[in-house]
């Protein structure tokens, strides 16, 4: 729950509050807790420690160290959030991209008219 509220915490405060947490969270310490804070904070915007690719590797690598059950729920369920969010970004640029296409051959065969 702790680690839920944090999460939340971060995804709801101001870039500058998310830089404070960002710079706070990597203080040294490397309990669990901490090491966990530190990936999910990489997986938030608005801040210079942001980078999803970075923060998917970190929680997978934190998985494969077997922490505790309830720190290991928080890191699957944000993976999972990250994954979702990286196919649907694929999705959109794929459909941008058709759309591109369609209005290339509409222009063309507009052009071929007149």
């Amino acid at each position: 729950r702790e680690q839920l509220d944090f999460m939340s915490q971060a995804m709801s405060a101001s870039p500058s509050a998310r830089e404070a947490m960002w710079q706070s969270a990597r203080n040294g310490d490397t309990s669990e807790r901490a090491e966990l804070r530190i990936a999910l904070l990489q997986s938030i915007p608005d801040h210079s420690g942001y980078d999803p690719g970075a923060a998917q590797r970190h929680l997978k690598a934190f998985l494969a160290r077997k922490p505790s059950p309830g720190l290991a729920a928080v890191a699957r369920a944000r993976i999972a959030e990250l994954t979702n969010s990286e196919s649907c970004r694929e999705e959109v640029a794929d459909l941008q991209r058709r759309m591109t296409m369609m209005v290339d051959i509409e222009r063309r065969q507009d052009q071929q008219k007149h």
